[in-house]
Protein backbone atom coordinates (compact mmCIF):
# COMPACT_ATOMS: atom_id res chain seq x y z
CA UNK A 1 0.00 0.00 0.00
CA UNK A 2 1.27 3.16 -0.56
CA UNK A 3 2.55 5.37 2.09
CA UNK A 4 0.17 8.44 1.37
CA UNK A 5 -2.71 5.91 1.84
CA UNK A 6 -1.42 4.82 5.18
CA UNK A 7 -1.36 8.43 6.34
CA UNK A 8 -5.01 8.77 4.87
CA UNK A 9 -6.29 6.55 7.76
CA UNK A 10 -3.91 7.19 10.56
CA UNK A 11 -7.25 10.01 11.94
CA UNK A 12 -8.29 10.71 15.38
CA UNK A 13 -10.92 8.08 14.54
CA UNK A 14 -7.99 4.85 14.72
CA UNK A 15 -6.98 6.29 17.84
CA UNK A 16 -10.90 6.59 19.42
CA UNK A 17 -11.30 3.45 18.24
CA UNK A 18 -7.85 1.77 20.28
CA UNK A 19 -9.09 3.73 23.56
CA UNK A 20 -12.80 2.61 22.83
CA UNK A 21 -11.91 -0.64 22.35
CA UNK A 22 -9.50 -1.01 25.22
CA UNK A 23 -11.55 0.67 27.84
CA UNK A 24 -14.88 -1.63 27.26
CA UNK A 25 -12.61 -4.59 27.65
CA UNK A 26 -10.67 -3.56 30.32
CA UNK A 27 -14.15 -2.84 31.96
CA UNK A 28 -15.61 -5.95 31.28
CA UNK A 29 -12.52 -7.92 32.57
CA UNK A 30 -12.62 -5.79 35.57
CA UNK A 31 -15.93 -6.80 35.89
CA UNK A 32 -15.60 -10.48 35.19
CA UNK A 33 -13.17 -10.55 37.95
CA UNK A 34 -15.33 -8.42 40.44
CA UNK A 35 -17.98 -11.48 40.31
CA UNK A 36 -15.69 -14.12 40.49
CA UNK A 37 -14.44 -13.48 43.80
CA UNK A 38 -17.19 -12.09 44.71
CA UNK A 39 -19.13 -15.14 44.39
CA UNK A 40 -16.72 -17.24 45.30
CA UNK A 41 -17.94 -17.48 49.36
CA UNK A 42 -21.37 -18.88 47.75
CA UNK A 43 -19.13 -21.23 45.78
CA UNK A 44 -20.70 -20.02 42.34
CA UNK A 45 -19.06 -18.24 39.43
CA UNK A 46 -19.54 -14.67 37.91
CA UNK A 47 -22.04 -16.07 35.05
CA UNK A 48 -24.53 -17.23 37.82
CA UNK A 49 -24.65 -13.48 39.45
CA UNK A 50 -26.93 -12.26 36.55
CA UNK A 51 -29.28 -15.34 36.15
CA UNK A 52 -29.72 -14.82 39.82
CA UNK A 53 -29.81 -11.09 39.71
CA UNK A 54 -32.73 -10.87 37.19
CA UNK A 55 -35.02 -13.53 38.92
CA UNK A 56 -34.75 -11.88 41.66
CA UNK A 57 -36.42 -9.17 40.08
CA UNK A 58 -38.90 -11.52 38.18
CA UNK A 59 -40.25 -13.09 41.55
CA UNK A 60 -42.66 -14.78 38.68
CA UNK A 61 -39.93 -16.45 37.06
CA UNK A 62 -38.23 -16.33 33.89
CA UNK A 63 -37.97 -18.61 30.84
CA UNK A 64 -34.69 -19.44 29.41
CA UNK A 65 -35.33 -17.32 26.52
CA UNK A 66 -36.20 -14.42 28.84
CA UNK A 67 -32.64 -14.50 30.71
CA UNK A 68 -30.53 -14.78 27.15
CA UNK A 69 -32.55 -11.52 26.31
CA UNK A 70 -31.83 -9.79 29.45
CA UNK A 71 -28.47 -11.17 29.93
CA UNK A 72 -27.41 -10.81 26.35
CA UNK A 73 -25.75 -14.60 26.30
CA UNK A 74 -26.50 -17.38 24.04
CA UNK A 75 -29.02 -19.93 24.85
CA UNK A 76 -26.65 -22.83 25.54
CA UNK A 77 -24.99 -20.72 27.78
CA UNK A 78 -28.23 -19.80 29.95
CA UNK A 79 -29.42 -23.41 29.93
CA UNK A 80 -25.88 -24.46 31.16
CA UNK A 81 -26.32 -21.68 33.95
CA UNK A 82 -29.86 -22.70 35.12
CA UNK A 83 -29.01 -26.66 34.66
CA UNK A 84 -26.03 -24.99 37.69
CA UNK A 85 -28.40 -23.17 39.72
CA UNK A 86 -30.31 -26.33 40.05
CA UNK A 87 -28.37 -28.64 41.35
CA UNK A 88 -27.33 -26.60 44.02
CA UNK A 89 -30.68 -25.99 44.29
CA UNK A 90 -30.87 -22.25 44.03
CA UNK A 91 -33.73 -22.41 41.52
CA UNK A 92 -37.03 -24.52 40.59
CA UNK A 93 -39.34 -25.23 37.76
CA UNK A 94 -42.97 -25.38 39.31
CA UNK A 95 -44.31 -25.76 36.19
CA UNK A 96 -43.14 -29.60 35.61
CA UNK A 97 -46.45 -30.35 33.08
CA UNK A 98 -44.14 -29.21 29.94
CA UNK A 99 -40.19 -28.43 29.81
CA UNK A 100 -40.26 -25.72 27.63
CA UNK A 101 -40.51 -22.45 28.15
CA UNK A 102 -41.05 -22.90 31.75
CA UNK A 103 -40.26 -20.34 34.66
CA UNK A 104 -37.51 -20.61 36.88
CA UNK A 105 -37.70 -19.11 40.48
CA UNK A 106 -35.45 -19.00 43.02
CA UNK A 107 -35.77 -21.50 46.18
CA UNK A 108 -35.69 -19.93 49.67
CA UNK A 109 -32.13 -20.44 49.08
CA UNK A 110 -31.48 -18.76 46.13
CA UNK A 111 -33.26 -15.77 47.14
CA UNK A 112 -31.56 -15.29 50.26
CA UNK A 113 -28.11 -15.66 47.91
CA UNK A 114 -29.63 -13.26 45.87
CA UNK A 115 -30.41 -11.07 48.32
CA UNK A 116 -26.37 -10.80 49.72
CA UNK A 117 -25.48 -10.75 45.23
CA UNK A 118 -28.33 -7.08 45.20
CA UNK A 119 -26.69 -5.96 48.39
CA UNK A 120 -23.08 -6.41 46.61
CA UNK A 121 -24.20 -4.58 43.91
CA UNK A 122 -25.26 -2.00 45.54
CA UNK A 123 -22.04 -1.17 47.41
CA UNK A 124 -19.92 -1.56 44.43
CA UNK A 125 -22.33 0.73 42.17
CA UNK A 126 -21.83 3.16 44.65
CA UNK A 127 -17.99 2.76 44.73
CA UNK A 128 -18.19 2.80 40.91
CA UNK A 129 -20.21 6.30 40.91
CA UNK A 130 -17.08 8.02 42.76
CA UNK A 131 -16.33 11.21 41.65
CA UNK A 132 -19.39 10.94 38.93
CA UNK A 133 -22.48 13.23 39.30
CA UNK A 134 -25.81 12.83 37.85
CA UNK A 135 -25.46 14.79 35.00
CA UNK A 136 -22.26 12.83 34.11
CA UNK A 137 -23.78 9.61 34.72
CA UNK A 138 -26.88 10.65 32.34
CA UNK A 139 -24.22 11.67 29.72
CA UNK A 140 -21.86 8.29 30.10
CA UNK A 141 -25.31 6.04 29.41
CA UNK A 142 -26.90 8.28 26.87
CA UNK A 143 -23.76 7.55 24.98
CA UNK A 144 -23.38 4.09 25.46
CA UNK A 145 -27.13 3.41 24.22
CA UNK A 146 -26.35 5.44 21.49
CA UNK A 147 -23.18 3.15 20.47
CA UNK A 148 -24.88 0.16 21.24
CA UNK A 149 -27.51 0.93 18.97
CA UNK A 150 -25.05 2.28 16.21
CA UNK A 151 -22.55 -0.78 16.70
CA UNK A 152 -26.05 -2.54 16.51
CA UNK A 153 -26.85 -1.27 12.82
CA UNK A 154 -23.52 -2.29 11.55
CA UNK A 155 -23.24 -5.47 12.03
CA UNK A 156 -26.47 -5.69 10.52
CA UNK A 157 -25.27 -4.07 7.89
CA UNK A 158 -22.26 -5.94 7.59
CA UNK A 159 -24.48 -9.21 8.11
CA UNK A 160 -26.17 -8.52 4.96
CA UNK A 161 -23.16 -8.34 2.90
CA UNK A 162 -23.24 -4.62 2.21
CA UNK A 163 -19.92 -3.92 4.15
CA UNK A 164 -18.35 -5.92 1.00
CA UNK A 165 -19.26 -3.38 -1.41
CA UNK A 166 -18.18 -0.68 1.19
CA UNK A 167 -15.01 -2.20 1.49
CA UNK A 168 -14.10 -1.15 -2.41
CA UNK A 169 -15.99 2.44 -2.44
CA UNK A 170 -15.73 3.64 1.19
CA UNK A 171 -18.91 4.54 1.31
CA UNK A 172 -19.82 5.46 5.13
CA UNK A 173 -23.01 3.61 6.84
Amino acid sequence: MPEYLEDAIALPELDRFEEFVRLISGLNKQIQKIKNLEMREFGLKGPHVMSLFYLSRHKEGLTAAQLCRLMAIDKAAVSRILTQLREQDLITYPETVHRYRVRAILTSTGSRIAFQIRLLIRDIVVQVDNGIDTAGREVMYAGLHRISDNLKTIALVSASGAAKERKNTGEQI
